[in-house]
C-alpha cells in the first residue's frame, strides 16, 4: 500500500495569513485509507478546530462526497473504499529535526501507532527526522 504524508501548514501560513511557515508548529491529524493508499493529513491547529475539518478540506481537494453531521463535529465520507482510521494532535521542530504524535480524535477515535513511524521517515521532508509517540 502507498503512503502519503499531507500537510497544510505551508498553505495556511503563506497563502492565507501570508507569513512565512515557523520551524515550530503544532495542530491536529487525521489517518485514513482508500484501496490503495493510506493518507495521514496534517492541519495546523488555527486553521483547524476539528479533526472533521481536515477530512472536510481533504475530501474536497479529492473530489470525495462526504457530508457533515448536525453538530458539524463529525464528517462522514458517503464513498465506502474509504475508511477513516483516527486522528491526533501533533508538534513539529523543524530546527531540531523532531516530529511527536499523541493523542486521538473525539470523533474518529486514535490514529493507527503500527508502522507509522518508518512510514513517516520514508518522506523526503521527514527523513532525518526522530518521530516519537506519545503515551504509547
Amino acid at each position: 500500500m502507498d503512503f502519503k504524508y499531507i500537510d497544510y501548514s505551508d498553505f495556511f501560513y503563506q497563502t492565507t495569513h501570508k507569513t512565512a511557515t515557523p520551524y515550530e508548529r503544532t495542530g491536529k491529524f487525521v489517518q485514513l485509507t482508500n484501496e490503495t493508499t493510506e493518507f495521514v493529513v496534517f492541519s495546523p491547529k488555527d486553521n483547524t478546530t476539528y479533526h472533521a475539518d481536515i477530512l472536510a478540506i481533504f475530501c474536497k481537494q479529492q473530489g470525495i462526497a462526504h457530508t457533515y453531521n448536525a453538530a458539524d463535529k463529525y464528517l462522514e465520507i458517503l464513498d465506502t473504499g474509504w475508511k477513516i482510521i483516527g486522528g491526533g494532535m501533533w508538534k513539529i521542530d523543524e530546527k531540531e529535526k523532531l516530529l511527536a504524535l499523541w493523542g486521538y480524535s473525539q470523533a474518529y477515535g486514535k490514529f493507527d501507532t503500527d508502522g507509522i513511524i518508518d512510514k513517516l521517515t520514508s518522506v523526503g521532508f521527514l527523513n532525518g527526522f526522530t518521530i516519537q509517540i506519545e503515551g504509547k
